[in-house]
Protein backbone atom coordinates (compact mmCIF):
# COMPACT_ATOMS: atom_id res chain seq x y z
CA UNK A 1 0.00 0.00 0.00
CA UNK A 2 2.92 2.26 0.85
CA UNK A 3 4.17 1.87 -1.88
CA UNK A 4 1.48 2.26 -4.81
CA UNK A 5 -1.05 3.89 -2.86
CA UNK A 6 -3.54 0.93 -3.55
CA UNK A 7 -4.50 -2.53 -2.21
CA UNK A 8 -6.94 -5.12 -4.57
CA UNK A 9 -7.58 -8.17 -2.73
CA UNK A 10 -9.34 -11.12 -4.21
CA UNK A 11 -10.56 -14.22 -2.19
CA UNK A 12 -12.72 -16.89 -3.45
CA UNK A 13 -15.03 -15.99 -1.08
CA UNK A 14 -17.47 -13.28 0.53
CA UNK A 15 -16.61 -10.43 0.40
CA UNK A 16 -18.61 -9.77 3.52
CA UNK A 17 -16.64 -10.88 6.93
CA UNK A 18 -14.24 -13.22 4.96
CA UNK A 19 -10.66 -13.06 4.63
CA UNK A 20 -10.85 -9.55 2.19
CA UNK A 21 -12.89 -8.15 4.89
CA UNK A 22 -10.14 -8.49 7.49
CA UNK A 23 -7.42 -7.70 5.34
CA UNK A 24 -9.21 -4.20 4.37
CA UNK A 25 -9.29 -3.69 8.20
CA UNK A 26 -6.22 -4.37 9.21
CA UNK A 27 -4.54 -1.90 6.66
CA UNK A 28 -7.38 0.72 7.93
CA UNK A 29 -6.30 -0.29 11.75
CA UNK A 30 -2.14 0.19 10.83
CA UNK A 31 -2.51 3.57 9.60
CA UNK A 32 -2.01 2.58 5.92
CA UNK A 33 -5.05 3.88 4.55
CA UNK A 34 -3.83 7.52 4.64
CA UNK A 35 -1.38 6.15 1.68
CA UNK A 36 -3.96 4.82 -0.41
CA UNK A 37 -4.94 7.08 -3.74
CA UNK A 38 -8.13 4.76 -4.35
CA UNK A 39 -10.42 3.18 -2.20
CA UNK A 40 -9.87 -0.64 -1.23
CA UNK A 41 -10.94 -3.03 -4.13
CA UNK A 42 -12.56 -6.40 -3.08
CA UNK A 43 -12.81 -9.19 -5.56
CA UNK A 44 -15.06 -12.36 -4.42
CA UNK A 45 -17.98 -13.97 -4.50
CA UNK A 46 -21.54 -11.70 -5.43
CA UNK A 47 -23.69 -11.51 -2.41
CA UNK A 48 -25.79 -14.25 -3.50
CA UNK A 49 -26.57 -18.12 -2.83
CA UNK A 50 -24.10 -20.35 -4.40
CA UNK A 51 -26.16 -21.18 -7.68
CA UNK A 52 -26.36 -25.35 -8.56
CA UNK A 53 -25.94 -24.45 -12.30
CA UNK A 54 -22.53 -25.22 -13.91
CA UNK A 55 -22.86 -22.49 -16.43
CA UNK A 56 -23.82 -20.18 -13.47
CA UNK A 57 -21.39 -21.03 -11.20
CA UNK A 58 -18.78 -20.77 -13.61
CA UNK A 59 -19.86 -16.94 -13.56
CA UNK A 60 -20.19 -16.75 -9.65
CA UNK A 61 -16.45 -17.31 -9.32
CA UNK A 62 -13.81 -14.37 -9.34
CA UNK A 63 -11.38 -15.17 -12.19
CA UNK A 64 -9.19 -13.49 -14.10
CA UNK A 65 -11.27 -10.57 -15.76
CA UNK A 66 -13.50 -9.56 -12.42
CA UNK A 67 -9.41 -8.89 -10.87
CA UNK A 68 -8.23 -6.91 -14.29
CA UNK A 69 -11.50 -5.26 -13.66
CA UNK A 70 -11.08 -4.14 -10.03
CA UNK A 71 -7.36 -2.94 -11.11
CA UNK A 72 -8.99 -0.50 -13.79
CA UNK A 73 -11.40 0.67 -11.39
CA UNK A 74 -8.57 0.94 -8.54
CA UNK A 75 -6.25 2.57 -11.30
CA UNK A 76 -8.96 5.46 -12.24
CA UNK A 77 -9.72 6.14 -8.59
Amino acid sequence: VARTGRLIIADVASPSGGCSAEIAARVAEADAVRALKAPIRRVGFAETPTPCSPQLEALYYPDHTHIAQAARECMKG
